[in-house]
């Protein structure tokens, strides 16, 4: 008699046996109705461009609650409601985006946006660092955090951030120019005029580097 064939056999029919049985208990996910979705899209899109931003925003509403799981739905949401100043709801509409998506960046960067226009500074750091640890040399993330900074007159933390992104992108002037007004911030204006000096000689006329030049080169009044 095969016995290993036997066995083989009773293997086989269990394996299928719990197969069947792992796969009744799992409910199927729901289809995206493609024509649905690319037709609320579109009307979406056409509102917007003649500036229908509640109109595109009720249509994308309509489409994300019919998809939930949507994540393009979610994240376009969060983008028109931040058009329309409706920042609690575009704060909610990113974070339900993040949560789709964990790994993206996107609704991470939307939400820190939003979260600068509401001026809540510190959040704008954690969200930015949130970022950072999915993507380290992110450029957006690294500026929005260091102006954050810059904001809270954190001069030295700014200037930290302002240098890693020069390491990455040497010729940024935002970057040169925060760096720059948060050394005269901290007091030392002779390293301050040093770094408008070369500011100016990359982009003669800066208004922002002129004036931070002026402000470095003032003699105290007696």
């Amino acid at each position: 008699m095969n016995t290993k064939g036997i066995i083989s056999t009773k293997v086989l029919v269990m394996v299928i046996a719990v197969a069947i049985t792992i796969g009744l208990g799992m409910p199927e996910a729901k289809a995206v109705d493609l024509v649905k979705t690319q037709a609320a899209f579109k009307l979406s899109y056409a509102q917007e461009a003649v500036k229908n931003f509640f109109g595109a925003i009720a249509t994308t509403k309509k489409l994300v609650a019919s998809e939930p799981d949507l994540y393009e739905g979610a994240l376009r949401l969060g983008y028109l409601y931040g058009i329309t100043q409706s920042y609690p709801d575009s704060v909610a509409a990113y974070k339900k985006a993040s949560s789709l998506k964990p790994e993206a960046v996107e609704p991470r960067l939307g939400l820190m946006g939003i979260l600068g226009r509401l001026q809540k500074w510190d959040d704008v750091i954690q969200e930015g660092q949130n970022v950072l640890g999915i993507d380290p040399h992110n450029l957006s993330a690294l500026s929005q955090i260091a102006g954050a900074q810059y904001t809270k007159k954190n001069w030295a933390e700014a200037k930290t951030t302002y240098n890693k992104v020069l390491a990455l992108y040497p010729a940024n002037l935002e970057m040169k120019l925060g760096h720059a007004w948060a050394t005269f911030f901290e007091g030392d204006k002779k390293a301050a005029l040093d770094e408008f000096n070369l500011i100016l000689t990359v982009s003669p006329g800066n208004a922002r580097g002129l004036a931070g030049w002026r402000a470095s080169n003032a003699k105290k009044k007696k």
